[in-house]
Order: C-alpha cells, then structure tokens, then sequence
C-alpha cells in the first residue's frame, strides 16, 4: 500500500502532497481501491469498545440474562446487529470514500502559477501538455499546474508567442483583458501590454479563433494574417514580415520603423524613459535587427550613426534625452 495513505489520515501530508494524492486517485484505481479499503478499516476501528466499555456492557448483560435459552436469543440477536452494522458501515465508508473521489474528479483542485518577466529579459517555459511558450519583458502569464478541465486556459497580460500542443479534445485558450484567442494546436504571437491602446494577434501556423470581451461576434484568423482590437475596432491585415516576432529568439527587429515607435518599444522592454526633445526626429526611420542583451543605450547609439543626434544618458534615472 501506497504510504501517502497513511500519511493522509494521520495529517502528514502538506497541502502540495494531499492534492497531488487526490488527483492520482481519479486515475489510478490499485491506488483508489487501498485509499478506500484503509478508509473503510479506520472506520471499523474507530467504533470498536474500550476495555471497560466491555467489562461494564458484561455486568450488565449477566444481570440482564435470566437463563439459558435466553442468553442464547440474545447472542444470536446481537450477533445479527453486530454484522449488519459493520456491513452498513463498510457501504457507508464505501459510499463517503466514492463521493470523495468523486469530488475531486468533477471538481479538481488545481494549483495554478504566475510568472513576471523583468524589463529587459524573456524566459521560456514548457507548460504541463508540452506547449511552449515564451514570455517578453514585463509580461505576465497565469497558468494551471496541469490542465484538468475541459479546456486548457491561461492568462495574459504583456506579449508572449505561443506553440501549442495539438489536442482537439481540449482547446487551448489565451485569455486577456480585450479577447480571447482559442486554438486547437498553432503557432502564434499575442501582444496586450497594459496602457496599450490595442491588443495584437499574429498568427503563423493553423487556425485561432477570436472572441471578444465586448461583442458577440467571432473572428477567425488564417495562417500569416494578423488582428488589432481596440475602441471597439477590428482590423486584421496581413503578415509582412515574420521577423516582427523573432523577439522570442532574442532578437528585436525595426523594418522601415519611425524612431518614434522604436523609442516606444525600448521603453516598454527596458523599463526606461526616453524624452526626444528634436520632434523632426519621431518620423525619422530605421530599419535593422538588435539582440535583446545590447539594451537601450547600445541600440539608440547604433541608431545615433544613421541619423546623427545627440543622446545624453541619466543612468541614475533611467532618462535618455535625444536631442
């Protein structure tokens, strides 16, 4: 027998331990079928006599029995309420042990994780039905343990690209503030940074589904097309270039991109403030690609070689000023 069982009756398991065991009991039956015979036994036990509980009941039963014959019908009857108890007991056990179980199977108690990226950093982590997911920085994802329910849900709030694991049995289902993107099994990026005016869904393998927070209808996105929401407006367009979504390789890519938005992104990912005080500057464009560990200063001096302006760096605040 499994000594978790023990453990569990006698309050030595921790949380982490007794949920883990409650979940193996919905799968392994060897597993359910000691869990409820222990029950079963522990049950019995507990409604056994004391010592003196059987000397006192003896005195009584002599003075009660007045012959014989009598002692006779009176153990034979006794002897029936005893076994019919326990036969009552071992059903009712049975039954609480079963119900139990039950419980757990349609109601599983799942522990769920929250990992935070830091500015300027990205982590990749495997979720438990194998999809890989990589965060960008300042991005936050909630996710289950294990996926026990009907479908497999997790919680957005930056960006992150998604490979998700085909189970058509068990959609998979991103969820963020503005909408909710739900796959089967696909490749694709989604972008919902908080202050941000729109939330962006780039998909480039399979089939997502889009469903927003405040409308009814659907949309349906097609391998290499992308979607913007925002104030209520959809706009879905196709994908240019997929180097857009190499960040989850480390890599940044600016193709033909205004200074401006540059500078709007290095101070989403790097946790900085950025002040062009020359505006002629903002539509100025570049086009190139930057490693993710460069960090801010590195890329605005590369930048500074093509379009020739003056950075002053306030480390002690986090400021660069581009003049």
């Amino acid at each position: 027998m499994d000594k978790r069982i023990e453990k569990y009756f006698s309050n030595e398991l921790n949380i982490d331990e007794r949920i883990e065991l409650m979940q193996e009991l919905r799968m392994n039956e060897s597993l359910r079928k000691d869990f409820t015979e222990y029950k079963n036994t522990l049950s019995l036990l507990s409604f056994m006599d004391y010592p003196d509980d059987i000397a006192n009941g003896q005195n009584s039963y002599d003075e009660f029995i007045i012959d014989k014959q009598q002692k006779k019908r009176k153990r034979l009857w006794l002897n029936t309420l005893k076994y019919s108890a326990a036969i009552a007991l071992i059903i009712l056990c049975t039954l609480f042990a079963n119900n139990l179980i039950k419980d757990f199977s349609d109601n599983p108690i799942v522990a769920y994780n929250t990992i935070t990226v830091p500015a300027g950093q990205r982590v990749s982590i495997i979720l438990s039905d194998g999809t890989e997911v990589w965060l960008n920085a300042k991005s936050t994802l909630t996710y289950p343990s294990s996926f026990e329910s009907k479908n497999r849900e997790v919680t957005l709030m930056g960006e992150a690209f998604f490979n998700v694991t085909k189970n058509e049995k068990q959609p998979f289902i991103v969820s963020t503030p503005a909408l909710d993107v739900r796959v089967l099994g696909t490749t694709f990026n989604v972008n919902t940074y908080k202050n941000q005016e729109s939330t962006y869904v780039a998909l480039l393998e399979g089939s997502v589904e889009i469903e927003f927070s405040d409308r009814s209808e659907k949309v349906t996105l097609q391998p290499k097309e992308k979607i913007s929401y925002g104030n209520g407006i959809i706009n879905i367009e196709k994908i240019t270039s997929e180097n857009d979504y190499l960040w989850h390789k480390g890599i940044y890519n600016f193709e033909k991109a205004p200074l401006e938005e540059i500078v709007k992104k290095l101070e989403l990912y790097y946790d900085v403030k950025i002040e062009i005080k020359n505006q002629k500057l903002l539509a100025k464009q570049y086009t190139g690609k930057f490693r993710q560990e460069d960090g801010p200063a590195e890329i605005l001096r590369i930048i500074q070689k093509i379009h020739k302006f003056k950075i002053k760096d306030k480390k002690e605040t986090n400021l660069f000023i581009i003049e």
